[in-house]
């Protein structure tokens, strides 16, 4: 007959010594995780807004004058901005196809281009000042 070893296993102190070093862990690894998500979709609205820049500016050499394009893609669908990316749909290739610029796959920040006029139509004609580009964003996205 196998003899029963009382001592085996862990004790309840060596098991809640554990859960917090594993509190810990978390404490300090979730909080830079978050920042490194901010930071990559930062990252990816900055490459964005210059590619945006550089069309406008390859539009103007050929047209002398710049393209104003709404902010794209709307965002009101997805419950506001957040975490969660964005599909580049139908309009906003639309918006953005005078300018010949569309982002790689879904974006995490709508982007609009204010060249002095309001919201582009296809056929209205460019306007001489130089554009400004903005990617909307919330505090709440940045967290």
């Amino acid at each position: 007959m196998a003899r029963k070893d009382r001592n085996a296993g862990y004790t309840l102190i060596e098991l809640m010594i554990t859960v917090v070093l594993i509190g810990i862990l978390a404490a300090i690894a979730i909080p830079n995780f978050l920042a490194y998500q901010a930071k990559s979709r930062r990252a990816e609205a900055y490459a964005n807004v210059v590619a945006i820049a550089t069309s406008e500016l390859s539009f103007k050499a050929e047209t002398d004058g710049y393209v104003d394009a709404g902010a794209f893609p709307d965002w009101t669908p997805y419950g506001g901005l957040g975490t969660h990316k964005m599909s580049w749909d139908a309009a906003s290739i639309a918006e953005y196809a005078q300018l010949g610029w569309a982002p790689e796959g879904e974006v995490a920040y709508s982007y609009e281009v204010n060249a002095g006029g309001s919201p582009a139509a296809p056929a209205r004609p460019a306007s001489p000042r130089p554009p400004t580009a903005t990617s909307t964003a919330t505090a709440a996205a940045e967290r």
